[in-house]
Formats: C-alpha cells, structure tokens, sequence
C-alpha cells in the first residue's frame, strides 16, 4: 500500500519577516524568546514590558476539567534596578545577556524568558 502525504514545512523552519501590523506601531518593541511581541519602557526603578496582544487560557471550575472559562490577560515583565524580576505568577532575577537589548530573567524554579529590545532607544539604562 501507498501513501501518498502532501508536503508540509516543518513546525520548527524560520523564516525571515518584518514586525506584523498590530505591533508596528509600538515605540519600543520588545520579543520574548517564546515569539510574544512587549512594549517596553523605563523609569527610574527598572524597566516594564507588557506583551501587545492578551494571552488566553482555560480556566477549569473545581472539580471538573470540562466546565469552566476561556480567561485572558496581558502578560507583564518588571525588571527592577535592584535586579529582582517579577511576573504576575513568579520571583526571580534578571540580567542582560551577551548585548544591551538582551533581558534574560530567570525564576526561582529555573524558567527562563528571555526579552530582546528591537530598538537602543529605551532610557534610563538599568544594569544587573
């Protein structure tokens, strides 16, 4: 028996591309390692990025994986001046990787993200 299976890319090919529209118009753009779109800013305590679009999930009522609600949220990253990281969900620390428009903060628990600026221009700088 034949099976003939139509060609497919695979899940893991890059390609090269350009900002999508809905982020095009952000002043300072940043992109976690996961491929979420941030904008960015800074202040005198650190540096806040907010993803552009909301990121959803399903939240299950107690006692059934069946019933419940689609829920979304803006995720949020603050970077303080102190190095301290924090998300909505967990603690950890932050540094700048191998250039200055690479955030790497890492959680108690191990997890990294990862946030590259796509512009120099984010001001005050902030060193951990």
């Amino acid at each position: 028996m034949l099976l003939l299976v139509p060609a497919m890319p695979l899940a893991g090919t890059w390609k090269k591309t350009e900002v999508p529209s809905y982020a095009a118009s952000v002043p300072i753009l940043a992109v976690s390692g996961d491929g979420v779109f941030y904008s960015a800013s800074s202040n005198r305590h650190g540096y806040f990025f907010q993803s552009v679009l909301d990121a959803y999930r399903f939240e299950a009522e107690a006692g059934t994986d069946r019933a419940g609600q689609l829920v979304a949220r803006r995720n949020i990253v603050f970077l303080a001046d102190t190095c301290d990281a924090y998300t909505p969900d967990t603690a950890g620390v932050w540094s700048r990787a191998n250039s200055s428009k690479t955030f790497r903060r890492r959680a108690a628990g191990g997890q990294v993200i990862v946030l590259h600026l796509l512009s120099d221009s984010l001001e005050p700088r902030h060193a951990c």
